[in-house]
């Protein structure tokens, strides 16, 4: 025998009935009931309620979802701005210390020149000669670091007389091997140079000879760069050749 919970339509009350039973009387105020069509009501009702309860349960679910989505995304796009800031901040530290080693490198050779002129000096007849070789001095050094200082610069190209943006390549780089392959990207892109490619050779596999990420060569307009210090349009193409698993 299967029992079933059947609620009277007239007082409410809760009854426990066989649902074999075509009808049946409500034992607290006499109401007769078709059982078949109070089953049928039954389901209905739990039916449309589950429904409703499952619907309403997805949507929320989907609701929670976007807002998971959106929450990791704004946590995602705040990392990289962190990343970015942190990245900006070395690279700027980074450009200072290389500024000042450059400098001080012609500051030495400046003083050098000034030293040579200063001995001129004391000669009777190269006094006139050691005080350009003086003057010299002084200009190479303000020259080199007004030029460490402000790498961009732009220059009239052609016929038409029509002006274009030269960048400096830094030249305090050299040896490039020593260098990270992205930290001279990155580098090259502050600078203002846009369009700037990597190439991996995959050429390491134990990485006991080279160094993964060192710099194999750098190409300017496919010539192989130097020790820098050249200076080229804004949309140069170069090419940095890394070693890469």
């Amino acid at each position: 025998m299967q029992l079933i919970d059947l609620t009277c339509s007239s007082c409410g009350a809760v009854m426990k009935v066989n649902a074999e039973l075509k009808q049946c009387a409500c034992n607290f105020c006499g109401k007769v009931m078709f059982i078949t069509e109070e089953i049928q009501k039954h389901e209905f009702v739990n039916g449309y309620t589950y429904g409703y309860d499952l619907e309403k349960g997805r949507l929320q679910a989907q609701e929670d979802y976007k807002l998971e989505q959106e929450r990791k995304e704004i946590e995602r796009k705040e990392k990289e701005r962190l990343e970015a800031l942190r990245r900006a901040e070395e690279e700027a530290r980074r450009l200072k210390e290389d500024q000042k080693k450059e400098v001080i490198k012609w500051s030495k050779i400046s003083g050098g020149v000034f030293l040579f002129g200063i001995i001129l000096l004391c000669g009777e007849a190269s006094r006139t000669f050691g005080v350009f070789v003086i003057v010299t001095a002084i200009g190479l050094l303000c020259y080199k670091a007004y030029y460490i200082y402000n790498p961009q610069q732009t220059r009239n190209v052609g016929t038409t007389g029509y002006s274009v943006q030269m960048l400096k390549f830094p030249g305090f780089w050299y040896p490039f091997s020593d260098k990270s392959y992205l930290e001279v990207y990155n580098h090259l892109l502050d600078i203002g140079f846009n369009n700037v490619r990597v190439t991996n050779l995959h050429d390491i596999k134990i990485g006991l000879l080279k160094r993964e990420g060192s710099i194999e060569t750098i190409l300017v307009a496919g010539s192989r760069v130097g020790a820098g210090g050249g200076r080229y349009p804004a949309n140069i193409p170069i090419e940095i050749i890394y070693h890469g698993k």
